[in-house]
């Protein structure tokens, strides 16, 4: 390993590092804003219902209306599937890529068993056939 390619090493672990440093603090400031917008809805709600001894009783039918285990589902649900989908996307792009790495090695040998397959791994149909 000449002192190039030492130096491009050395920059790709600075970047890995600084990406996963940079994906914490944005995942933490979205769990601080979430705990935030919480926090301003249920003091919002305390001032609400001290107003009025009547807007407690208006605001338990108003949670009994909202159906929040309905909402809690729906955006459980949601969230479970785009997690899936994008695991699904990067797996996907994935194969592809070790497909293409695997046909561009693998090309130019005539022993390899996986010589002449597609980009994708699938056995190339014939024209006869």
């Amino acid at each position: 390993m000449n002192k190039n390619e030492l130096t491009l090493e050395t920059l790709k672990i600075s970047a890995d590092k600084y990406k996963v440093t940079l994906n914490f603090l944005t995942s933490a400031f979205k769990l601080i804003a979430l705990v935030a917008i919480i926090y301003i809805i249920m003091e919002g709600l305390r001032e609400i219902a001290g107003a009025n001894p009547a807007a407690i009783k208006a605001l338990a039918g108003l949670v009994k209306e909202l159906k929040i285990s309905t909402i809690t589902g729906y955006v459980l649900a949601a969230f479970c599937g785009s997690g899936w989908y994008m695991e699904r996307k990067g797996k996907k792009r994935l194969l592809r890529k070790k497909a293409a790495e695997r046909h561009r090695l693998e090309q130019n040998d005539p022993y390899n068993p996986a010589c002449g397959l597609t980009p994708t791994g699938d056995t190339p149909t014939s024209e006869g056939n």
